[in-house]
């Protein structure tokens, strides 16, 4: 099998006929947008720069897409202060679009408001910079089926006083290039090593069986192995002072695993080495944190690995020094044993190789877990890091970890599908399958997703074909996202679980189109029959009010107290609506509302004070 695997991984691609072409997929605008960058999944979605329509000036960014599942990403950075405020705004509108969001930095918006409106719209959110000074991505998605248009983006320092707007060509009226295409073609099959190139943006990646790796610090056991090179070209390295380059510090690193453990090997190009602490302050100096977590949680484990100024390879985490009422648990001992890290330094280069036992975090091989690495570094004046994704070093959040398939050994066919994390009720997103031909011969496969969408690929010895395909959530719970591959001498079957949860946004429209209605209808037969809705007169009104301050919460990225007040809305309305039905039929009586008047106020200074008090009889 080893043999095999790196026959695949190391051969030179056989030349193909026209119809099999590896072209890239370069769906190139009419016109670039100067300052901007815009990406998109299928030549059926794009990017550009428009006077069909526009807010303001000649021009506006017009994002596109004629199928369903095509999507496109229009991007700009911004060069930001730590603990700075900024504004953001910008004027949109949509032509039979529901999927146009916003992203400021990792802060995503659904840009409700401007779904279906036919007229332009203006946003203003708040962005508040808590990591170090740097750049910031700004990026406006379009997800499915339907146009979209973006006009006059300002971000601003939140001060007093006119302030420098820091969005370049911010009324999209100057050219530029076009923008850079996909790397991986959709539709088409591309080498297994060039879809390996790009793990260090991917969201999620195949992890490859290892076979005879021995923890001796020697490279000779990876040299078969897809390097992940960090930090990424694409992202700004906004958490490091003075960071002037790889050779400052950058790393390359592998993974592998086997039935008993999974594997690390980094290349860490350090100017300078320094490594005073020891134990669990160990990430102040120069050191590697690996986070392993799942999908089900918030975060996971962290394991660390080191190499001392004296020369020693150490490791540390958490889940080695856990004890039982003050002994030390077997299961920890055994940890301690088999969780193994050897380090050294050569020049400007620090090399770790470590086996991680999958016993630390789960029962048995996981058919896909989140991973992450962070580089931490110190060249004598505090300590800088870079990550693969952002969620160590500041929040702990394995929201935008890579999710990791391990590879069944002696499959000759595999496959994953790469879809969001999470979904929202009612919502359509973007998904992919990527089908590895881990054989010496061509596989014509027949694929099935989802029972919905079907056909034949042939895919030869080494390579990789992507499938794109769209995803629509429908209730919240669990949506099973599957696809059934047959070939000749096998099957595979390939699914992921994506929770939905509520979509805000919908649910609170919903309650001002259909719930309000219902109860105001149903307080209308009681006026009708002479009932009185005190009550129900007060939680309508708090209802109505409600519903926007929801809506402000959920677009200002306040989502758990978005949630807070719709579940409390509904609980308004399931009370509402009861007693008002229970008034209707007979079977409840009203609350006896009493009514009170004041006489004229005394007002003193900040006060004011009724004189008398009377209790009037209800309306």
């Amino acid at each position: 099998m080893k043999k095999r695997l790196i026959s695949f991984l190391t051969a030179v691609a056989t030349v193909l006929s026209l119809s099999q072409s590896l072209a890239t997929f370069a769906a190139t605008n009419a016109i670039g947008i100067h300052g901007w960058n815009c990406t998109s999944s299928t030549a059926e979605a794009s990017c550009t720069l428009s006077s069909d329509d526009c807010y303001a000036g000649s021009h506006s960014a017009k994002l596109s897409s004629e199928i369903s599942g095509a999507s496109v990403t229009l991007k700009t950075d911004i060069s930001v202060e730590k603990g700075k405020t900024y504004k953001v705004s910008f004027w949109a509108k949509s032509l039979n679009s529901n999927t146009l969001t916003l992203n400021i930095g990792n802060i995503k918006y659904n840009l409700l408001s401007v779904m279906n409106t036919y007229n332009w719209t203006n946003f203003e959110y708040s962005y508040t910079h808590k990591e170090n000074s740097g750049a910031v991505p700004i990026s406006f998605g379009l997800n499915n089926v339907g146009t979209a248009y973006i006009d006059d983006v300002r971000v601003t320092l939140d001060e007093k006083g006119k302030q420098e707007n820091l969005v370049t060509n911010p009324g999209f009226e100057e050219e530029g290039a076009a923008y850079v295409a996909a790397e991986v073609t959709p539709f088409a099959q591309t080498d297994m090593n060039t879809v390996m190139q790009t793990f260090s943006d991917a969201s999620s990646m195949p992890l490859l069986y290892g076979e005879d790796i021995a923890i001796d610090g020697n490279m000779s056991d990876w040299k078969n192995y897809p390097v992940i090179s960090l930090p990424s070209k694409t992202r700004a390295v906004d958490t490091m002072k003075d960071y002037s380059g790889e050779n400052d510090i950058s790393v390359d690193f592998m993974t592998a695993y086997d039935e008993e453990n999974l594997y690390i090997y980094a290349e860490v190009t350090d100017d300078v080495h320094l490594q005073p602490n020891v134990g669990e302050r160990y990430w102040r100096g120069d050191s590697l944190q690996l986070a392993i977590g799942t999908v089900d949680e918030d975060y996971g484990i962290e394991v660390g690995f080191y190499l001392t100024d004296d020369g020693q390879s150490m490791v540390y985490s958490t889940e080695l020094i856990k004890d039982l009422w003050g002994s030390i648990e077997d299961k920890v001992l055994e940890l301690r044993e088999k969780t193994v890290c050897k380090a050294y330094r050569e020049g400007n280069k620090t090399y770790y190789e470590a086996q991680i036992p999958w016993m630390i975090k789960f029962d048995e091989i996981p058919d896909e877990f989140l991973l992450n690495l962070l580089v931490n570094d110190d060249d004598g004046s505090g300590r800088g890091y870079f990550e693969w994704y952002p969620g160590i070093g500041g929040t702990k959040s394995n929201e935008l970890f890579a999710v990791v398939f391990p590879i069944e050994k002696n499959n000759d066919v595999f496959a994953y599908i790469d879809t969001p994390r999470t979904l929202l009720e009612a919502e359509e997103a973007s998904s992919e399958l990527y089908i590895y031909n881990l054989s010496e011969k061509e596989h014509t496969i027949d694929v099935n997703i989802n029972s919905t969408e079907s056909g034949k690929v042939s895919i030869s010895p080494g390579f990789v074909y992507m499938w794109p395909f769209g995803v629509t959530s429908e209730t919240v719970g669990n949506l099973e996202v599957s696809a059934d591959l047959v070939y000749s001498g096998g099957s595979y079957n390939t699914k992921r679980i994506v929770p939905v949860t509520v979509n805000v946004p919908l649910e609170l429209e919903r309650i001002r189109e259909n719930n309000l209605k219902e109860l105001n209808d149903l307080r209308q037969k009681c006026h009708e029959q002479g009932i009185r809705t005190d009550y129900e007169d007060i939680t309508i009104n708090t209802i109505e009010m409600f519903i926007d301050y929801g809506l402000e919460d959920y677009n200002g990225a306040r989502e758990s107290r978005a949630v807070y007040v719709y579940e409390c809305l509904m609980d308004l309305y399931n009370e509402a609506k009861t007693d008002l039905m229970a008034y209707l039929d007979g079977s409840k009586t009203p609350k006896d509302a009493k009514y009170y008047q004041t006489s004229e106020l005394e007002i003193k200074v900040n006060q004011f004070t009724p004189i008398c008090l009377i209790q009037k009889q209800a309306k």
